[in-house]
């Protein structure tokens, strides 16, 4: 991911390790981001459930994901729609995923490869348009 965007020269400002994935880290994080004097254009998330942890923390000082800033997440679960606004990610394509391991343990081809599987975007409100 820092290839592609430092080949679309945007900087990454900043980055936290969270735990467990979960709401509560998103919000954390976020907030800790905030209170540190980063006023980030974008937020990218590890998963959907992270990223409504960060729209909680967004909320409380005022700043609404697709107006203020950009929120990606990765996942495309179910929550991503019941966010507000909708939170845009990056689909995980679990079926291929499952079919394309399952396929190369039949075949035993074990051996340490990178597969490439299409993630698409799927883009609701909370991406800001420029």
């Amino acid at each position: 991911m820092r290839q592609a965007l430092a080949e679309s020269e945007l900087e990454v400002l900043g980055h936290w390790v969270l735990e467990d994935w979960n709401p509560t880290d998103g919000y954390e994080a976020t907030t800790r981001m905030l209170a540190e004097g980063y006023k980030p254009d974008a937020i990218i998330c590890a998963n959907d459930r992270v990223a409504m942890g960060v729209f909680q923390a967004l909320a409380e000082k005022g700043l609404a994901p697709g107006t203020d800033l950009s929120v990606l997440s990765f996942d495309d679960e179910i929550i991503a729609t019941y966010l507000r606004p909708q939170l845009s990610s990056i689909r995980l394509p679990y079926e291929e995923m499952g079919a394309l391991a399952v396929g190369l343990l039949l075949d035993g081809k074990l051996e340490p490869v990178e597969h490439e599987i299409d993630m698409p975007l799927i883009e609701r409100d909370s991406m800001k348009n420029n």
